[in-house]
């Protein structure tokens, strides 16, 4: 990609997770992720990691609160990693 690729029209203070919004809006099918053959599109990728998000907030975790994610590297780490910022939480991926 290019760096015009980069650029947003208006606001330039947009958090990461509207970006994902405007992604899921204007590209919900294209893909988003891909590991080993296998694909996430932006549509699923904002879906699995809000059930993450919603499941870790029922959980009670603090604003930047540590959460590890320990899990081979798979399609799955993305989802975990946004998952756990839409909750509040700060990412540890553990070795």
């Amino acid at each position: 990609m290019d760096e015009q690729s980069f650029k947003l029209q208006g606001d330039n203070q947009l958090c990461w997770d509207q970006l994902l919004d405007i992604q899921v809006e204007k590209k919900a099918d294209i893909v988003a992720v891909s590991f080993e053959n296998k694909n996430i599109t932006y549509q699923e990728l904002a879906h699995y990691s809000n059930r993450l998000a919603n499941y870790l907030k029922k959980l009670d975790i603090i604003l930047d609160m540590p959460i590890g994610i320990y899990m081979e590297s798979s399609l799955y780490i993305p989802i975990a990693i946004l998952g756990i910022f839409k909750a509040g939480g700060t990412c540890l991926l553990l070795p």
